[in-house]
């Protein structure tokens, strides 16, 4: 077994395991910014939902943004390097 301190090795193995990271923090701050500086998208859903009193609303958006937010980590872990 051998290993190699290649420069260029480190940096993109780094990399791509700061990418599921980076989505999560852009997925954390993307939905509540919804809530707020728009009037349509996920946040604003689940907020105009909680504001009417709509729980079967509220809790399905909530499970949409967690579907999704789950895709898109499965979809980073998988472009990957293993090892």
């Amino acid at each position: 077994m051998r290993a190699s301190l290649s420069t260029t090795g480190v940096e993109r193995t780094t990399s791509a395991h700061r990418a599921p990271v980076a989505l999560g923090i852009a997925w954390v701050v993307l939905v509540p910014a919804e809530m707020f500086g728009v009037s349509n998208g996920l946040g604003y859903a689940g907020l105009n939902a909680r504001d009417n009193l709509d729980y079967v609303q509220l809790a399905a958006t909530m499970l949409l943004i967690g579907l999704i937010g789950f895709l898109l980590d499965r979809v980073l872990s998988g472009s990957r390097p293993r090892g």
